[in-house]
């Protein structure tokens, strides 16, 4: 078996079951952990920081403001190492800069190609090529239905970043050039990602399959909204 044949092996992985996509929004800090560890999870960037606490099943990190510098890198390698992840996600063009590790999975967007016109097309062969737009969550969205889930729980998907108080759940709040402050206002932010989320429903609606926003606090119009409670297991 050659390594995209793998790779298609992963997909409809958990056909039929429930995942929760974990944003870095502020509300996060309203979600208890326990309902964290109830489904199988994507986190992304820094949610290192509730390590050894909570780790996702699933973890990506893209962006080279995340990956470019040695002490980023050390930052999340641990989290690599620790056996409740099943995979991680990272940047094709950056990931041998990590030791080698049999967790680590790569991708690239197809932006890198040239395709920038189309470059947050949703994908559905994403382990091979992936829409890359304003929001991580969009990464971990095109995952989940490539791997089969029915249901899609999204926390701490608040939709406000750039200068209206704390942007994320953890306490360093850095702006880089080349994430969200590109966008100039939350609103010009909010309108970019909103493209990708509505993409990302209708392509689940159209399968039977359904994402909900369980934020206790969000902005973003894209998605149905639900209580996480409603969700939690006793």
């Amino acid at each position: 078996m050659n390594l995209r044949e793998w790779y298609h092996s992963l997909y409809g992985l958990h056909a039929g079951e429930t995942c929760v996509i974990i944003g870095n929004g502020p509300s996060l800090a309203d979600i208890p952990l326990d309902f964290l560890r109830t489904y199988d999870s994507f986190g992304c960037n820094l949610i290192i920081k509730k390590l050894p606490e909570f780790c996702p099943t699933y973890y990506s990190a893209l962006g080279a403001n995340m990956l470019a510098r040695p002490e980023q890198r050390a930052a999340i390698a641990p989290i690599f190492e620790d056996e409740r992840l099943h995979w991680a996600f990272v940047n094709r063009l950056l990931a041998h800069k990590f030791p080698p590790n049999p967790k680590i999975l790569t991708l690239l967007s197809s932006g890198l190609y040239g395709d920038h016109e189309n470059s947050r097309r949703f994908s559905l062969d994403p382990l091979d090529i992936i829409g890359v737009y304003a929001t991580q969550t969009y990464i971990a969205l095109q995952l989940a239905y490539a791997f089969g889930y029915s249901r899609v729980l999204i926390v701490g998907l608040d939709g406000t970043y750039a200068g209206h108080g704390k942007m994320h759940d953890y306490d360093e709040d850095p702006l880089f050039e080349s994430g969200p402050s590109r966008y100039g206002t939350d609103e010009n932010w909010r309108d970019a990602c909103e493209l990708v989320y509505a993409a990302s429903r209708r392509v689940f609606e159209a399968d039977g399959r359904e994402i909900l926003n369980v934020s206790t606090r969000t902005v973003i119009q894209s998605f149905k909204q639900g209580d996480w409670r409603d969700f939690a297991r006793s």
